[in-house]
């Protein structure tokens, strides 16, 4: 117990002293000082003394998270974490609904994943589950977890936020190399030049899919530039269109052209990977792939779900390079993919308007577990139409 400090030492009450110029003060905090107003029955650090079922002195009187305290006699402490809020207001709700419609309650079972200390904003100090971790690792887990709440509270709008503040505006970093990278990726500009790109990138994927139905979009052919028409050796593509393996299945029609999926340069596990997947269902996958870049040139053209859209696109010519290549002209489409991940779509696109929608109709769903409609709530459980 320290009972003075002066400028050269520190006292305690047993009579012993330290000669220091320097004192760090690591004796915790006290809970708000409005429990003491309440009446209720407190501890010295002002925190509400509860039971095992989150009851105060009066049984109609709960108390959670950090003004509660479990009484002495339970021998178990409550700390100041976020799993503790949850556990016992999740308690205490239990045992307020058992009160109200007589019902048994449940006492409080703590079940604490272990605690998290940032020291600065690159370096901390975690024991998790008994894995006791510093450094950068301590500092991601403690992001995740930061993630996980801020999911659960706001949805994948208050995540992306985050993601956004912590590793592309934050310029904390103590090297040269994380603090261009953080400079560099955290710029900001204005996505009105970037619907040029998304829109061409959504025309090109448009035209390969209609090619694949059959039809010359955009294309110059053996009689000039076409800007759409019907191609003759390719109208019944949809049902006739074969891939090339050495046994086709009885829904191929014989005499169909092929479609290559391997070539000299496939990886050994890709072709292995198509053998067991796409050579037993050629037609779906075919029919697949078609309406998936038919789904990304609109997708683009529209600016609508650009980011999703961004990830299939590269992950198509991905395919594409793995199984029969792609010419050098053609990697264009990955860097354009890549580009309109950025936020293209909020630019004369719907996603200006859908997201923001979608990410009001997740918050509405987790507190209401409904969704609301115009001006008009359905609730999920009776079905039943209710006034805004």
């Amino acid at each position: 117990m320290i009972t003075s400090v002066s400028e050269n030492k520190v006292e305690f009450k047993d009579g012993n002293y330290v000669n220091t110029r320097t004192l760090i003060w690591t004796g915790g905090v006290k809970a708000n000082k409005f429990a003491e107003k309440t009446g209720l029955e407190v501890n010295r650090k002002g925190r509400i003394l509860v039971n095992n079922y989150m009851q105060t002195n009066y049984d109609n009187v709960y108390a959670i998270g950090d003004v509660a305290e479990l009484k002495e006699e339970y021998n178990e402490s409550l700390p100041a974490l976020v799993e503790n809020a949850i556990q016992t207001g999740e308690c205490a709700a239990e045992n307020i609904f058992a009160d109200v419609y007589g019902k048994e309650k449940e006492e409080l079972e703590l079940n604490l994943h272990g605690v998290m200390v940032s020291i600065g904003n690159s370096y901390g100090v975690a024991d998790t589950m008994g894995l006791r971790t510093s450094g950068v690792f301590a500092i991601m887990l403690k992001h995740l977890v930061n993630l996980h709440y801020l999911f659960t509270i706001a949805g994948f709008g208050i995540v992306f936020e985050y993601l956004i503040h912590h590793f592309l505006e934050k310029n904390y970093h103590t090297n040269i190399v994380g603090r261009e990278l953080v400079r560099h990726g955290g710029a900001k500009t204005y996505a009105f030049f970037l619907p040029a790109v998304r829109i061409f990138l959504g025309i090109m994927w448009l035209r390969e899919g209609l090619h694949k139905l059959g039809y010359n979009f955009l294309r110059t052919t053996d009689n000039g530039f076409v800007w759409f028409a019907k191609d003759s050796w390719l109208a019944n593509w949809w049902t006739t269109l074969a891939i090339d393996v050495p046994n086709p299945p009885a829904d191929v029609t014989a005499g169909a052209s092929l479609m290559k999926l391997i070539g000299e340069n496939t990886p050994g596990w890709y072709e292995w990977f198509t053998e067991i997947t796409v050579f037993n269902a050629p037609m779906l996958f075919q029919k697949l792939v078609v309406i998936i870049e038919l789904g990304l040139g609109l997708a683009f053209i529209a600016g609508l779900f650009t980011f999703i859209a961004g990830i299939v696109s590269v992950g198509m010519m991905i395919n594409f390079i793995l199984s029969t290549g792609i010419t050098v002209e053609q990697y264009w489409f990955i860097f354009a993919s890549i580009s309109c991940m950025s936020g293209s779509g909020r630019a004369f696109g719907l996603d200006q308007y859908v997201i923001p929608y979608l990410e009001k109709q997740w918050r509405y769903f987790y507190d209401n577990r409904g969704f609301k409609i115009a001006l008009w709530n359905f609730d999920k459980k009776s079905n039943n139409k209710i006034s805004a």
